[in-house]
């Protein structure tokens, strides 16, 4: 028991503590929403160029608006940014399980629905990951805060596609969007009712704008090279996640919506172990070696994964893909939350979200046009 309190010691904070089990109820309903969107489109489509389409208007808001998100996370207070976000990304489950549900579901709707939903997650980005320091009052607690919040993370992503693949098969995409929609009702009603000992800073306080805080990272070499290289490291998450439906269903043997559904939590599992391992530190000390290996290796797994036949080497690579993903991720987020100056934070996180959100759509653009013209394998 001591060991486990030690290792995840910012749960004391009962306010973290709760959000945490919201967090994860709610982005397991994102994940089978993200996997059954994907499903969708490729079943309507039959295309890997609509696929990058669908990934580049989901990520691609966060280029932009990730910033504006940063100045609210440092401007206003984040509980409340947080409590309108949440309520239109729950509007957009319910819309699109209704048109699903009546057979009314077309691509262009996919396609404006998903832009809708990278609107709101381009500005929640920087908002939730700046909201784990008003959860944790202690700012010692706060690199353990970040491991557990991307065990969360992942442990949704382990839950959410295994039960969508079984879902999609016996009831349609629908209903993974159905519950998707009713899993924001715990978040919202923790968000509206919870009371905090520490409140986001007020505008006041605030000091400078986006560019001062882009100044202040560009300016500091740490946080300059992790940014550079999670840009890189988020073409490679762009890649894999475009193209798995198109393995998953018609280059694997056995394909069909539950093998994509197993991959992705191999994959979910992968980065599950992966956070584990970052929770159980105790400092930051090393990760910059993490990071760097962990990156390479990425890039190592998508090779391999990209010229299996299927079977458990293909489950396998997604589950190595999953570590090595979350390593250099989640890693990267505990490093920059440490080192970044309290009135600042909102602002780095935003960049934060522009170097891995932001630069997903570029990676799906290419894995759709690269699918038509060289090939998935390719």
């Amino acid at each position: 028991i001591s060991t486990f309190l030690k290792t995840f010691r910012a749960l004391r904070h009962r306010p973290f503590r709760l959000f945490m089990g919201m967090q994860l109820l709610s982005l397991s309903g994102a994940w089978m929403q993200y996997v059954a969107t994907s499903w969708l489109m490729y079943r309507l489509t039959d295309s890997a160029f609509y696929l990058g389409l669908l990934g580049f208007l989901l990520y691609s808001p966060s280029l932009f608006l990730s910033p504006l998100g940063g100045v609210l996370a440092d401007r206003y207070e984040r509980r409340k940014i947080m409590l309108g976000i949440q309520a239109v990304a729950m509007g957009q489950a319910v819309l699109l399980a209704v048109l699903t549900l009546t057979g009314l579901v077309t691509v262009g709707w996919l396609l404006f629905l998903s832009l809708v939903l990278g609107l709101t997650n381009a500005i929640d980005t920087p908002v939730r990951h700046s909201f784990v320091r008003d959860l944790v009052g202690e700012p010692s607690d706060m690199a353990n805060a970040v491991a557990i919040n991307s065990s969360m993370f992942n442990a949704a992503r382990l839950v959410g596609p295994g039960i969508a693949g079984v879902v999609i098969a016996f009831w349609g995409e629908g209903v993974c969007f159905l519950v998707n929609a009713f899993s924001f009702a715990p978040v919202l009603l923790f968000l509206a009712g919870v009371k905090l000992s520490r409140v986001s800073r007020s505008s006041r306080e605030m000091k400078g704008g986006f560019l001062t805080g882009f100044s202040y990272a560009w300016g500091f070499l740490p946080i300059r090279a992790l940014l550079l290289l999670l840009m890189v490291v988020s073409m490679v998450v762009g890649v894999f996640q475009t193209l798995l439906p198109v393995f998953a269903r018609d280059l694997f043997v056995g394909g069909g919506a539950r093998l994509m559904g197993y991959l992705n939590s191999a994959a979910g599992l992968g980065a599950m172990a992966g956070a584990l391992y970052l929770v159980g530190r105790e400092s930051v000390v090393g990760l910059g070696r993490v990071i760097s290996v962990a990156a390479a290796g990425l890039g190592a797994v998508l090779m391999i994964f990209s010229v299996l036949p299927g079977g458990w080497m293909t489950s396998s690579a997604a589950f190595l893909f999953g570590v090595s993903m979350i390593l250099a991720v989640g890693s990267t987020n505990m490093v920059l939350q440490t080192v970044v100056d309290d009135d600042k934070r909102g602002r780095l996180m935003s960049l934060y979200g522009v170097c891995f959100l932001g630069v997903v759509p570029l990676g799906s653009l290419m894995a759709g046009v690269g699918g038509e013209v060289l090939g998935p394998r390719g």
